[in-house]
């Protein structure tokens, strides 16, 4: 956990820097008081005393022109006992000295690193002010540094309220000029940071910075950078962390640019962006920058190293030099210690931290639980400090699981008051205008962690105990974190943000369906049925669902031209990342692009999200659209599925695989237990089936194959068979099972002398699949609709000549000769063409820029073309149409472009290479190309998932759209497609290899109305009409 503060005004940045502070602690007991007290204020009707009253004007005089940087020769700790030794001697009325001494006072206490006794004395000077009814510039200064001075010792909940009482103090005096805004809104978004309202601080920022934008020349550079890491590191909190890097490195740049700028603030800068690539998995950046962090020159009031000394030394623990992290964090310790002090909120939480890298890289040693004991004497000083207190509740319950104390973590928390302590301000003033500034109701990620150990802490119980009651607490425990996780994922703006998300969160929704296992093999009730159904939902594709509602949303609710806009800027956002991406990738990057490229893109982010600011104060029902978290209830299968199918939805952890079976007999959970010995016969079923299959000596590879798909049979199919009714069956895959086409399983042991696959008693033969990837999902983008007629078009270029980039070849290095032709691919196109009607480009006419500009008015889509997949970058796979050239249309269509396409097709037919494999995500399945087709409006795609033998493929496809237009379900035209290409395939090619290769996704309805039944259906139809005129219009006989 890093913690930000910035420096709170123009005359607290212009303090004395490092001091001894031995003096004041003195001064402080001999007025009274404690570090963690007030000092009683002096009674304000005395007899005034003319020379007391001299000479405390004189000291501060002589501290003001110290702390304004006037006299440099000036003892500031001499000068501020001095004068707090008058104000304990000295009885006067003149209230406007009281305040003035009292305020020079509180900046050197806050410079000397005692920050509540500096905001005593700045609350002191601010009421003696208004007592006078004097609101000046001094006031308002006094207001901001109470608030910071506040936040330094944790004391959030009362910062906040006193920097909106500042904001409007200032905004008052200045008027018409609001250029000293700028730095309130900077103060302002840091406090919400710490109450973990991380939307207001950005609202906070995003005003700061438009105050900097009307006055560029008044306010100062490192304002603006300071508000832009505000920004960054609230993106970072949230999990939005290649969005926050670019905020953050536009900060660094401004830092970089005004070596004057604060050193405390390029400190902290330079922690978030190592805690940024970090997270993003570059561990040789993040060191970079924490080393950066840690030799940069210290200025005045710049002692924020602790959070670099604590993170670096977590890097290095996990990444296994863990003597050098030991040392840092003593070394940091030290530091702190001998800064700020032993009973400073700076050396607790180093401390903490200290206890926990013990505990982690030490096991739980007797040391780290007593390092947690001392921890707890600042918890009980400063009961105010609700942050601290729950992250060392946090890392203590961490120690306390790690070595078996359930028991003693559950009392823990049941004594933590979850989601309180953290301020939420419903009366103050808004970003722009002073008033009803309203944050919403905030947690921490101390909250989430906390509820985290103590679900893990239940779980540890009900496996141990076998008792229910602790499943029941699991459940609830279990209900709040998801809670809290759909909350952090409906913020997320970014794709990448969202899978990286639903990756993290999973653990918790496959968690939640294993209590409720539990609790339905006890007394099978209906409601831990509709549990595991409902988290089984919950715990596949998330993001992408949150992603499909977000565009529906502003597709449904926007203005044309917005949400145009949005999708352009969104596009040319996609468009140049890619090319810092592919430069970055150079032996010799070129720094110059790289700058010009980055500023754009910086660019472009600030004007989406200035859309975003826009369509959530103008158009709610955006909003409402976007933010809606439910998910598919059992009663909807039927809708979904049809009434005569077999829903098998799987849900497959480390240890568990848990299939749910649902149909119109009603719905059933089957568990197994499983082990390494699963996942290794799955990875090589899959190599086996992806692989060009040997023509000699592959009698071994024969029986392997059999014994695999024999055995995954057993596994994955063959214990629901007695729930299932009839021969449909639609798969709901998860985690590996994403990469297996089911079809390719057998029913039975089998051997063949003469290694004949086509006589393999295929599940193929005995059931008809399709695959959706969740019930929810295909609930919201399901359409039945069959026509008459279907227009296609299909696109099928030729590469000869085709020159390949350096960039490309980075990624792709086997592309260094020509590429290769599909013959096939042509011939297929045209043969598309000819059975469903519409066009054909072909060659050099299927250009990446005629598919954008055509795609969008066809009803199917077919592309016979090379992919190439890049599992490091799933954004940026590409698919490769006809010409490269520079710019946007170089004719690599990138995944991130098709999903701004406003596609509205009912099919998209992808026989290229490899179009449905990709990155596995966790809680996200296949991150696929064709994936990225579904989410730009198609309602089904057919994929292939590995490389396509070019002529076997075109075979299938041909039979696959003959089936098609007879009114056949997609499903069923590809099955009898594949059952007619092995019945007439040679021993070689009946490999499934050759023909299972393409799977179907999405709506399984028929896009063409059955010819025969339909004409049938009218002659019956005539016949009636024919009789019933007749029986109208008969005359009687005369």
């Amino acid at each position: 956990m890093t913690v930000f503060f910035m420096v709170p005004d123009t005359v607290l940045a212009a303090g004395a820097g490092k001091l001894t502070i031995a003096g004041f602690y003195k001064w402080v007991g001999s007025a009274g008081g404690k570090e963690s007290g007030s000092v009683p204020f002096p009674a304000a009707d005395k007899q005034w005393d003319t020379s007391g009253g001299a000479r405390l004007r004189e000291k501060t005089d002589s501290l003001a022109a110290f702390l304004e940087e006037r006299d440099y020769c000036a003892d500031p700790e001499r000068l501020a006992a001095e004068i707090t030794a008058l104000l304990e001697a000295t009885e006067t009325k003149d209230l406007l000295l009281l305040s003035d001494a009292y305020y020079f006072v509180g900046v050197h206490l806050y410079q000397s690193n005692l920050y509540i006794k500096a905001s005593d004395c700045f609350s002191r000077s601010v009421t003696y002010r208004e007592k006078l009814g004097l609101a000046d510039r001094r006031y308002a200064n006094g207001l901001i540094n109470m608030a910071v001075s506040l936040l330094r010792s944790g004391d959030f909940s009362r910062a906040y309220p006193l920097g909106i009482k500042a904001l409007e103090a200032k905004r008052a005096l200045l008027g018409s000029d609001s250029s000293g805004l700028a730095t309130n809104y900077l103060n302002l978004a840091s406090i919400c940071l710490e109450l973990n309202d991380n939307e207001q601080a950005v609202t906070l920022a995003e005003a700061g910075l438009t105050v900097s934008g009307i006055y560029p020349d008044l306010v100062p550079p490192r304002v603006r950078a300071d508000l832009y890491h505000v920004i960054g590191l609230s993106l970072y909190r949230t999990q939005e962390y290649n969005k926050s890097l670019v905020y953050c490195r536009e900060a660094l740049k401004i830092f970089e640019s005004d070596p004057a700028g604060n050193a405390g603030s390029r400190i902290l800068l330079h922690n978030t962006i190592a805690l940024v690539y970090r997270r993003l998995g570059q561990s040789d950046k993040a060191e970079e920058y924490f080393r950066r962090g840690l030799v940069i020159k210290e200025e005045k009031n710049a002692e924020d190293k602790e959070f670099l000394y604590i993170n670096y030394s977590n890097l290095l623990g996990q990444s296994g030099q863990i003597s050098e992290g030991e040392r840092v964090l003593e070394e940091g310790l030290a530091r702190v210690k001998s800064i700020y002090g032993p009973e400073s909120r700076e050396y607790f939480m180093m401390l903490v931290s200290y206890a926990d890298f013990i505990n982690s890289n030490h096991g739980g040693s007797a040391r780290s639980l007593a390092l947690y004991e001392q921890c707890f004497s600042y918890v009980r000083a400063n009961p105010w400090d609700v942050s601290a207190s729950k992250f060392l509740t946090l890392k203590y319950v961490q120690s306390l699981a790690g070595i078996g104390k359930y028991a003693e973590v559950l009392r823990i928390t049941d004594e933590t008051d979850f989601l309180t302590g953290a301020y939420s301000p419903s009366a103050g003033a808004e970003a722009g205008s002073g008033s009803n500034l309203v944050a919403p109701a905030v947690f921490s990620e101390n909250d989430i962690g906390i509820l985290e150990i103590r679900y893990a802490a239940l779980n540890a119980l009900a496996n141990d105990a076998h008792d229910g009651q602790y499943d029941k607490q699991a459940v609830e425990t279990g209900k709040m974190i998801v809670s809290l996780y759909d909350r952090q994922r409906l913020e997320l703006s970014e794709d990448e943000s969202r899978t990286s998300f639903s990756a993290y969160s999973r653990d918790i929704y496959t968690g939640i369906i294993g209590n409720y296992a539990r609790l339905y093999e006890a007394d099978h009730s209906r409601e831990a049925l509709e549990g595991i159904f409902e988290y089984s939902e919950r715990s596949k594709v998330a993001g992408f669902l949150a992603s499909i509602r977000e565009l529906n949303a502003a597709r449904f609710s926007l203005p044309a031209e917005l949400a145009g806009l949005e999708a352009d800027i969104r596009r040319q956002t996609g468009f140049y990342r890619e090319l810092i991406a592919s430069e970055q990738l150079k032996a010799v990057p070129d720094s110059q692009r790289l700058a010009t490229w980055e500023s754009v893109t910086f660019s472009l982010l600030r004007s989406r999200d200035s859309l975003n600011r826009i369509f959530k104060e103008q158009y709610p029902s955006y909003y409402n659209l976007k933010y809606r978290n439910e998910v598919a209830s059992t009663a909807d299968v039927g809708r979904v599925i049809g009434r005569r199918s077999n829903l098998l939805s799987y849900v497959l952890t480390s240890d568990r695989l848990y299939i749910f079976v649902a149909n119109r007999r009603g719905n059933e959970v089957i568990t197994r237990e499983i082990d390494s010995g699963f996942f290794d016969a799955l990875h090589r079923f899959r190599r086996i089936l992806s692989t060009s299959p040997m023509t000699t000596g592959s009698r071994a590879r024969f029986n392997e194959y059999m014994d695999l798909a024999y055995s995954l049979y057993r596994i994955l199919i063959e214990p629901a068979e007695p729930y299932l009714v009839g021969d449909k069956i639609v798969i709901s895959p998860d985690n590996i099972l994403s990469y297996l086409p089911f079809e390719t399983l057998v029913t039975e042991e089998f051997r063949s002398p003469e290694l004949l696959y086509r006589e393999a008693p295929f599940a193929l033969k005995k059931y008809r699949f399709s695959y959706i990837y969740s019930v929810t999902l295909s609930s919201e983008t399901m359409q039945r609709t069959r026509r008459l007629n279907n227009r296609l078009v299909a696109f099928a270029p030729t590469y000869e000549g085709l020159e390949v980039s350096d960039s490309v070849l980075a990624v792709w290095p086997t592309l260094s000769g020509e590429i290769r032709e599909l013959p096939a691919a042509l011939i297929e196109a045209e043969d598309a063409v000819s059975q469903c009607g519409g066009r054909a480009y072909l060659a050099g006419d299927a250009s990446e820029e005629t598919f954008k500009r055509e795609a969008p008015g066809y009803d199917i889509i077919h592309l016979a073309m090379h992919a190439l997949v890049d599992d490091s970058r799933p954004a940026f796979s590409k698919m490769l149409f006809a010409g490269m050239e520079e710019g946007p249309d170089d004719g690599m269509l990138n995944t991130y472009e098709v999903y701004r396409l406003p596609l509205k097709a009912m099919m998209v037919v992808l026989s290229s290479c490899n179009t449905g494999s990709g990155t596995l995500a966790g809680g996200e399945g296949i991150l696929s190309l064709a994936r990225g087709f579904l989410y730009a409006g198609s309602r089904s795609a057919v994929m292939s998932m590995w490389e396509v033998d070019d002529a076997s493929a075109s075979e299938v496809i041909h039979s696959f759209y003959k089936n098609m237009r007879s009114g056949q379900t997609k499903s069923s035209a590809l099955r009898n497609a594949r059952l007619k290409f092995l019945r007439s395939a040679d021993q070689g090619r009946s490999h499934p290899y050759y023909w299972s290769t393409l799977v179907i996704y999405g709506d399984d309805t028929p896009l063409w109305y059955n010819r025969v039944t339909l004409y049938i259906s009218l002659l019956l139809l005539l016949l009636v009409v024919t009789v019933l005129v007749a029986l109208i219009y008969r005359e009687p006989r005369s």
